[in-house]
């Protein structure tokens, strides 16, 4: 099962960066312990403290955001699953399930209206683009049609974080 959160994220940006004990701490601070209310100027500037270099720091402070902002859509990942599960039914046979895990991962990254990207549920570096279609096999040659596309995981991971996305912008419209 798929499920690296955003400590898993971290530990592969301190692999790459390089990073210490006290900019870990920093992070998970922010991110689920006592310094969740920070802003993130406020996370950067403890960190530059703890020794991280100014790059570091930018990276650290980006899988905050990153990190809060999915804890932020994940009520909303829930209801567009729902959605999805009661109009799709079980013809996309486990795909929806697989999508919630990887919408719920962190895995989908979206890069424009029409454009995204989704890691790998395999773990390692790959990355699949979701530009109209999916480039993975499944979609290629398995994946049952939706609305005349075949629905990968990886179709339908992007398809849940867009309307998680339009979910909370919907709510937050109507709260304020």
């Amino acid at each position: 099962m798929f499920t690296p959160n955003a400590t898993t994220q971290f530990e592969q940006a301190q692999g790459r960066a390089e990073l210490s004990q006290a900019v870990h701490n920093i992070y998970l601070a922010a991110v689920n312990g006592s310094r969740k209310d920070w802003d993130l100027e406020a996370v950067g500037g403890a960190l530059l403290t703890a020794g991280a270099t100014f790059e570091d720091a930018q990276e650290v402070v980006d899988l905050v955001a990153d990190a809060r902002r999915l804890q932020a859509l994940t009520p909303y990942i829930h209801q567009a699953y729902a959605l999805a599960a009661v109009s799709l039914g079980p013809k996309v046979n486990g795909r929806l399930e697989r999508a919630l895990e990887l919408a719920l991962a962190g895995a989908v990254q979206l890069l424009g209206e029409d454009l995204a990207t989704v890691r790998s549920s395999k773990g390692g570096d790959e990355v699949y683009t979701i530009n109209g279609a999916c480039n993975c096999p499944d979609a290629g040659t398995r994946a049952p049609q939706v609305n005349g596309r075949p629905a990968c995981k990886h179709q339908l991971a992007v398809w849940l974080y867009r309307k998680a996305d339009s979910l909370m912008c919907e709510a937050l419209t109507w709260e304020g």
